[in-house]
């Protein structure tokens, strides 16, 4: 039985950056990003602001509890969703759109805590 350790989390944000470009216009930005080395740079961008995680997969057969594994939390999903929001937009700055940001729940945004500062 051969065991290897896999980042986990550089697979679920290699996944995630496939799910979030789909929900982009296919030009300008899923056409950017076919370019491996500007979706590279999203990846790069993505895992150094993400914690990692690393699981010990079993690679004789396929292992139902990888699967199980695979799961991650809402807020570990959120938090890698909006960093590939945050950076698409910050590698492909697009004239006729502002960046946009999501934040994870319970999490403020930057706008929010001036807010709050300048209501004082």
């Amino acid at each position: 039985m051969t065991q290897k350790i896999v980042n986990f989390t550089l697979m679920m944000v290699t996944r995630g950056v496939d799910l979030v470009l789909s929900t982009y216009p296919y030009d300008p930005y899923q056409v950017a990003f076919e370019d491996s080395d500007l979706r590279n740079q999203l990846i790069v961008k993505v895992l150094k602001q993400t914690p990692s995680n690393y699981i010990l997969a079993n690679l004789d057969r396929h292992d139902p509890l990888l699967n199980q594994v695979l799961q991650m939390t809402l807020r570990e999903h959120l938090l890698i969703k909006s960093l590939i929001h945050q950076g698409i937009h910050q590698l492909l700055p697009v004239a006729d759109r502002p960046p946009v940001f999501y934040y994870p729940p319970n999490t403020p945004s930057p706008a929010s805590s001036l807010r709050r500062s300048s209501a004082r």
